[in-house]
């Protein structure tokens, strides 16, 4: 739950900083001010995916609409400036549509490496185990023929089921003595 509302500031925050862009673009009287905006957009899309990219989308369209149209009336427009936004149209589209699937791509292969990884460290912890076991079946042996356990203690092993150095003082791996 708090992870959606900070996804809320977030998405907040983005589309406030695309409202300010394009009022800065307006007072500063940028002769073509979608170059801006798309670079912004295309950030936007990168860092937060669909989502915000979309709504910063809709506002670089509506302030294009708003830039292009006779007297800044929204609806109105001569037929070149009709066809430049139709062209910001088509560009927002295959903005939001590649560099979000891109982004969405990058997301996934991250949490795969991340699965990939935590698969990784407990195959090892399996591993680890195993040997463990390994270790102590064989130093415990079960003789069918008479119904006795016996203990074996193979040259070289732990008390603690580790190995002893060369030196034969401690285990490797654990505090206790060798035998």
């Amino acid at each position: 739950m708090k992870k959606s509302l900070s996804r809320g500031r977030e998405c907040v925050l983005l589309c406030a900083i695309q409202l300010l862009l394009c009022a800065a673009v307006y007072r500063f009287n940028i002769p073509n001010p979608n170059i801006i905006l798309f670079v912004f957009l295309s950030a936007v899309l990168v860092q937060c995916g669909y989502l915000v990219g979309t709504l910063c989308g809709i506002l670089t369209l509506l302030y294009s609409m708003f830039f292009f149209s006779i007297d800044h009336s929204w609806i109105y427009f001569e037929p070149i400036n009709r066809d430049k936004l139709i062209v910001v149209l088509l560009g927002l589209i295959a903005n939001i549509c590649v560099i979000g699937h891109l982004q969405q791509r990058n997301k996934n292969a991250i949490q795969e490496i991340s699965k990939l990884e935590a698969e990784g460290k407990i195959a090892a912890a399996r591993a680890q185990i195993c040997t463990i076991c390994h270790m102590i079946s064989d130093a415990h042996q079960w003789d069918s023929g008479n119904g006795t356990h016996h203990r074996k203690q193979p040259r070289g092993y732990c008390k603690g089921a580790g190995k002893c150095r060369k030196d034969r003082e401690i285990c490797i791996g654990t505090a206790f003595p060798c035998e």
